[in-house]
């Protein structure tokens, strides 16, 4: 029986104790996972798992990481008299030395304290986020000191993104199991952000970021809490290893923000698709340009809609810009014969204005196949002035460039002499192509991108529309305005 094997089990690591109880637990993913109660004053609660063979092949090398890590975080926190945010935990050895035992059946097994808490039962809001931020910032903090040397990589490449994005495409390239054409929409969007790859690796590669013991798997299940909301302890360390801290904040951006299980197949989970739709229908600058709620009624929940219009840096060309200081002066003739004190503004005046001028680059993309779309049911919700929502949209961001708004703009008007440029358009979810103007070749690069992809899908998708002047760029805004707003299907 499985109670008789747990029972013999937990004595190769507690060999005088009295079992009180065994208490299988659910919800683990990796590890199967029992919770023990022991004889004691008081009674002593244990954690014990069959750790996944399969996952982690070299459980020596796994356990003799997780020996250091808990050792080293004990030993911080019993030295942090002042220390209220985080409860360590140990795990212990058999009768034979090791810290994990291999059973005659070819499993193996650990134990470690348990921490008693309370289950969130995905009860996530603005505290529990706070809470889970500040317990893996300070978690990561106290992982200071150990040396990287000594711990293992357990699982070689984790969060090698470059070796993920291979494979990603190569999949997708022999597409044996033919699912791109059901997918195909979905992949034409991830792939728009192939530049993050290149920026992760350069970050890597900057020797200003320190290499660190990090987490490695930042998600809220692998925090404990109270009943109160209160953080407890960071649990599942199986994944720490060298790394960049970078990847522990991504991942629990991805894990805190979602509303769902990470295991949830039903996609209409994974955000409130109600709040989502209300977003779009009741408001159309929040449908355009993006939300992000905090509080609904008298709860914390957060909701956040991405912009449809994305704008990059106006940045000045390298050599073609300057800046130019201006002296302003007032003088009063007889400012001489005002008495000292005189509350009004008579007296002599200088002040430095400073005065740009130059060749700025602008990029800017519009997704309007975002228009109206709940980005969380993937639909669109029935809406009868989306045509009308579109035409606002072009209009406004066409008055942008006629009429530039800003800061000082009552005394420092911008001086418009020329604006030229491209305008390229996609006609389905394939991205529109854009280039810096800082590069003198931009319009090269654009059209040369936009021959490919035509010929790549075999169609003319794309259409890129020069402009020399403000004039030229209203006519093809004008052109832009009366065709009908693209939508994925």
């Amino acid at each position: 029986m499985l109670s008789n094997k747990i029972n013999y089990i937990v004595h190769q690591f507690l060999p005088k104790s009295d079992i009180i109880w065994i208490k299988e637990l659910e919800g683990g993913i990796i590890n199967q996972t029992f919770l023990i109660r022991v004889k004691a004053v008081p009674c002593k609660e244990f954690i014990l798992q069959q750790i996944n063979h399969s996952v982690f092949p070299d459980v020596p090398a796994l356990m003799s990481n997780l020996k250091k890590i808990t050792a080293h975080l004990a030993q911080k926190t019993k030295n942090n008299k002042s220390n209220t945010l985080f409860q360590a935990f140990l795990y212990y050895p058999t009768t034979d030395g090791l810290y994990y035992y291999l059973h005659s059946d070819n499993t193996y097994w650990r134990l470690c304290d348990f921490i008693p808490h309370e289950a969130l039962d995905n009860k996530i809001n603005a505290k529990i986020v706070s809470e889970a931020g500040k317990l893996f910032a300070y978690f990561i903090q106290q992982l200071t000191g150990i040396d990287l040397k000594e711990i293992h990589e357990i699982i070689p490449g984790f969060h090698d993104s470059e070796k993920y994005y291979r494979d990603f495409i190569t999949a997708v390239n022999e597409n044996k199991v033919l699912r791109l054409d059901k997918t195909k929409a979905v992949y034409q969007q991830f792939i728009k952000f192939n530049y993050l790859i290149d920026d992760f690796v350069k970050i890597k590669n900057n020797k200003n970021i320190p290499l660190r013991l990090v987490h490695n798997d930042t998600k809220i299940d692998n925090i404990l809490f109270d009943k109160t909301g209160q953080a407890l302890s960071v649990i599942d360390l199986d994944t720490c290893m060298p790394g960049y801290l970078m990847s522990d904040f991504g991942d629990a951006i991805r894990s805190l923000t979602n509303t769902a299980k990470e295991d949830e197949k039903d996609l209409k989970k994974l955000g409130d698709d109600k709040i989502a739709d209300a977003i779009i229908k009741n408001c159309i600058i929040d449908d355009t340009h993006g939300v992000l709620i905090t509080s609904i009624g008298k709860q914390n929940r957060n909701h956040a809609r991405k912009s449809v219009v994305e704008f990059a840096w106006t940045v000045g060309i390298p050599d073609k810009n300057n800046t130019e200081t201006y002296i302003h002066t007032k003088i009063v003739s007889d400012a001489g014969n005002k008495e000292k004190g005189s509350a009004s503004n008579e007296g002599q005046n200088i002040f430095h204005r400073p005065a740009n001028h130059g060749i700025y680059a602008f990029v800017c993309n519009v997704d309007v196949y975002r228009l109206s779309y709940n980005d969380v049911t993937r639909t669109y919700p029935e809406i009868s002035d989306r045509n009308g929502r579109y035409k606002a949209l072009l209009s406004s961001l066409l008055n942008t460039f006629l009429n530039p708004k800003g800061a000082m703009t009552s005394t420092q008007k911008p001086h418009i002499t020329d604006f030229e440029g491209v305008v390229s358009v996609s006609s389905n979810s394939t991205p529109a192509p854009t280039v810096s103007p800082i590069n003198e070749n931009y319009k090269t690069e654009i059209i040369t991108v936009k021959d490919n992809l035509n010929k790549i899908e075999g169609t003319n998708i794309i259409e890129v529309k020069e402009f020399n002047g403000l004039g030229e760029l209203s006519e093809i805004f004008e052109e832009l305005i009366q065709a009908e707003p693209y939508k994925i299907s």
